[in-house]
């Protein structure tokens, strides 16, 4: 009789409605929560990423590297995440409220230090900074951890460029002295057989 009363209490009024709400809560927050996170690694070109470029050019011989811009336009090209540039205080601000999931950091001496060095000095190590906030959740920890070995790859690629790049370009210079020299060393030449020809007609001539 008991189970019976208070079955048709809750048939009636607040009661039902109080039911239905503690069943359809969860249901709706699961729903949401699985459809938002289906298949992330399949949506990782939707994450934004914040790139903070302060490498500043160099130039070597008739070549200007400019390893930062260049790198920040074959990733974008690349589209393995959202990315975009900006400035470090925006980064950090965007890392910190969760619109940026992970924050790549080019220092400004990345060029400088992919063609060290110079005169014979001690070769400086390039080095960037590839930061990310795991509070953002655990679905996005996941994906940029397991994205991070091709953001690595993209970004040696374009270091090991830049690298073969200098180096290129000091062997086409060191190239075009060893040319001059061996011009210059041919007209000295042609100078000294006209000066042996000459000193020859004046020893005829006595």
């Amino acid at each position: 009789m008991l189970f019976r009363y208070e079955l048709r209490r809750f048939r009636r009024g607040l009661p039902l409605l109080a039911l239905l709400f503690i069943f359809l809560v969860p249901a709706i927050y699961g729903a949401l929560y699985l459809s938002a996170n289906w298949d992330p690694y399949g949506a990782m070109d939707r994450l934004p990423v914040a790139i903070v470029n302060e490498d500043e050019p160099v130039q070597r011989g008739d070549t200007t590297l400019r390893t930062g811009a260049d790198m920040t336009e074959r990733l974008k090209d690349d589209r393995a995440f959202d990315w975009r540039e900006t400035t470090r205080e925006e980064a950090e601000e965007g890392l910190r409220e969760g619109r940026y999931y992970l924050v790549l950091e080019i220092p400004a001496e990345l060029s400088r230090d992919l063609v060290s060095p110079e005169g014979g000095g001690t070769p400086r190590q390039a080095q960037i900074t590839l930061r990310r906030d795991d509070a953002n959740g655990f679905v996005i920890g996941s994906v940029t951890n397991a994205s991070q070995a091709k953001v690595e790859a993209a970004v040696n690629r374009s270091a090991i460029e830049a690298y073969f790049e200098a180096v290129f370009a000091s062997l086409g210079e060191l190239r075009s002295g060893m040319v001059d020299a061996a011009d210059g060393a041919a007209q000295l030449a042609d100078g000294t057989a006209s000066a042996v020809d000459g000193a020859s007609r004046l020893e005829d001539g006595i």
